[in-house]
């Protein structure tokens, strides 16, 4: 999902950021695309019994890092 925007004149900024944030976070992926926005992706067990459950767990998970990494992108926020 769409995690912050950063303007496009701190696209090295973000790029480090995002650098930051994928060597801390094993299961979540942080990438910069060319209109300023930075995404989080997780990829997700294409078979499952219980995909109801999976989904929830993965999408807390996602969420605690999202907010655990927010500190190194609020710093090029400004």
């Amino acid at each position: 999902f769409q995690y912050v925007t950063v303007p496009t004149e701190r696209e090295a900024e973000a790029l480090r950021a995002c650098n930051e944030a994928n060597g801390k976070y094993r299961f979540v992926k942080f990438a910069y695309h060319d209109n300023g926005s930075v995404v989080l992706e997780m990829d997700m067990p294409s078979e499952t019994r219980e995909v109801g459950s999976v989904a929830m767990e993965l999408l807390y998970r996602l969420l605690d890092v999202a907010d655990d990494a927010y500190p190194i992108f609020e710093k090029i926020l400004g």
